[in-house]
């Protein structure tokens, strides 16, 4: 029976060594042996559940929908019943979307040509999802969470006052690396400070008008300010990562130059919401 080490396997199926990993570490797909110095060996059986999940995947499915997909194996009758009932959500999905298409198009049937501007917006939020999409995110992001956020931060790419505000973001972040480079306690008088001047810049950044700005703004609340010292690091780095490139995409389709501030990491994020806290 052959057998692959990872890196042969992702050779092999075209999928990337990190995604085996972790498909190992959430239980979906676990190699059958690991050798002695730690390898991880498939086998011929892996790689057909392997086949299974990218087949799913294909087909448009979450993981945890292919692991209640796989798990159900046992019954080909409830197994072909539950893929019927995952493709009829997907269906809903589809047309919810064509229920948006469908309003943009009466808005422009009276012109007798299709607003440039209802074009861009449809344009930027089909390639801002497919930048942001990334099968890691499944584990705390929705398809319609997701929707959410791109449409939010699409719109913000069109408000000056967006950009206006990416220069405080900057600024602050600036103050924040010198603030941990000093090993300033986020909870003194002058992480404090500074927490209530984030509070400020998260405040006036949610007064922006934009379209799903309530969604997109509890997505935001939910991955960042509730719980996320309880996910784990992969989990943490894999947020941090979201939100700063969707910000990054909406300065870089805003088509203005602007000065971003430094890359987000994890530990400030812990420093940001301890601050944050201490100035309420």
């Amino acid at each position: 029976m052959a057998q692959w080490l990872i890196h042969k396997l992702s050779k092999l199926m075209r999928i990337s060594v990190r995604t085996l990993h972790h498909y190992d570490r959430i239980g979906l797909l676990k190699p059958s042996l690991r050798l002695d110095n730690g390898y991880r060996l498939y086998s011929e059986i892996d790689l057909q559940r392997l086949q299974q999940i990218l087949a799913l995947k294909f087909l448009g499915f979450g993981l945890d929908q292919i692991k209640k997909v796989l798990a159900a194996e046992s019954s080909s009758l409830a197994h072909l019943q539950l893929q019927s009932d995952l493709l009829l959500q997907k269906a809903e999905a589809l047309l919810h979307a064509r229920e948006a298409l469908e309003s943009a198009i009466a808005r422009c049937e009276k012109r007798e040509s299709v607003d440039w501007k209802i074009v861009v917006h449809i344009t930027e939020v089909y390639s801002m999802a497919d930048a942001l999409r990334k099968e890691l995110y499944e584990n705390f992001l929705s398809e319609s969470q997701l929707r959410d956020l791109v449409e939010y931060y699409a719109a913000l790419s069109r408000d000056r006052k967006f950009l206006d505000l990416m220069h405080e973001e900057r600024v602050l972040l600036e103050e924040l690396k010198v603030l941990m480079a000093d090993g300033v306690d986020p909870h003194s008088s002058i992480g404090k400070e500074w927490g209530m001047r984030w509070r400020a810049y998260g405040t006036l950044m949610g007064s922006i008008p934009s379209v799903h700005r309530e969604k997109a703004q509890e997505v935001i609340g939910t991955l960042l300010y509730a719980g996320f010292a309880k996910r784990s690091k992969q989990q943490q780095q894999d947020i941090v990562e979201l939100i700063s490139k969707a910000i990054r995409l909406a300065v870089q389709r805003s088509g203005v130059k602007v000065q971003l501030g430094p890359d987000m990491t994890v530990e400030m994020m812990h420093w940001i919401l301890a601050a944050y806290e201490a100035a309420k």
